[in-house]
C-alpha cells in the first residue's frame, strides 16, 4: 500500500476508516492526493493505495482545504458514512460561529439527501454508529443546530438524522466527550466530565 498527498498544497491527513473490503477512506485538509489527483477533504483509496476512481464526495468539491477538513468517519453497516468537517461557518440564525458539520454520503461519495446535515456548535469530537443506524455523537458542542441544547456534549441521533436524545433518554455529561467506542451491548465514553445526569462518574 503506498498514497501520498502533494506536500506543495496540502496539509494534514486526521481521520481514517478501514472499510471491509479493504479500501481505506482518508480526511482532513488536502486538496490532492497520490501527485496530483484531485480530491479535497476526503478520499478513498484502493487496497494498493491507488486512488478510487468510482469515488468523489461531490459536498466537498469547492471547499477550501486552508478553512475547513474533515476530522471524523464513521462506517455504517449499509455501505454509508457520516462525515464530520471542521469550519468557520454562517449559522442557522445567519451569525458566523465555529463549529462542526454532519453529512451522510453514499457508498461513491454522493451525498445521502434523506439525511439533514446537522451543525455542531462547538466541536463534535467522536463517533461511533449503532448497530441498528443510529449514531451517537460526543464533544464539547452545546447543542446541535443551535446554540444550546438540554443534551450539551453528548446526543443520539436515528438512522434518519433527528436528534433523540430526549427519547432515550441519553444522560447528560456536565464536560465533553471525546472518545466513544461501541460495544454490542451499548457504548463507552470518555473525555472531560466528571458527572452524568449528576452523579459523579470519571
Amino acid at each position: 500500500f503506498s498514497a501520498t498527498l502533494d506536500p506543495s498544497s496540502n496539509d494534514y491527513v486526521s481521520a481514517l476508516a478501514l472499510q471491509a473490503d479493504g479500501r481505506l477512506l482518508a480526511g482532513g485538509r488536502f486538496a490532492q492526493v497520490n501527485g496530483g489527483v484531485e480530491r479535497r477533504l476526503l478520499a478513498r483509496f484502493e487496497a494498493d493505495g491507488s486512488v478510487d476512481a468510482g469515488f468523489r464526495a461531490a459536498a466537498y468539491a469547492a471547499l477550501d482545504p486552508w478553512q475547513t477538513g474533515v476530522k471524523l468517519i464513521a462506517l455504517q453497516a449499509d455501505g454509508k458514512m457520516v462525515v464530520v468537517r471542521d469550519s468557520y461557518s454562517v449559522a442557522p440564525n445567519g451569525s458566523w460561529a465555529g463549529m462542526d458539520t454532519m453529512l451522510r454520503l453514499l457508498g461513491d461519495g454522493g451525498t445521502d439527501t434523506g439525511f439533514p446535515q446537522r451543525w455542531f456548535w462547538w466541536t463534535a469530537d467522536a463517533l461511533a454508529p449503532g448497530a441498528h443506524g443510529e449514531i451517537l455523537v460526543g464533544g464539547s458542542f452545546g447543542g446541535i443546530d443551535t446554540g444550546t441544547s438540554a443534551h450539551p456534549h453528548l446526543a443520539w441521533l436515528s438512522p434518519g438524522g433527528a436528534d433523540i436524545s430526549d427519547s432515550v433518554k441519553l444522560p447528560v455529561p456536565d464536560d465533553a466527550v471525546l472518545a466513544i467506542v461501541a460495544e454490542p451491548d451499548g457504548w463507552v465514553i470518555g473525555g472531560a466530565f466528571s458527572h452524568l445526569d449528576g452523579a459523579a462518574r470519571t
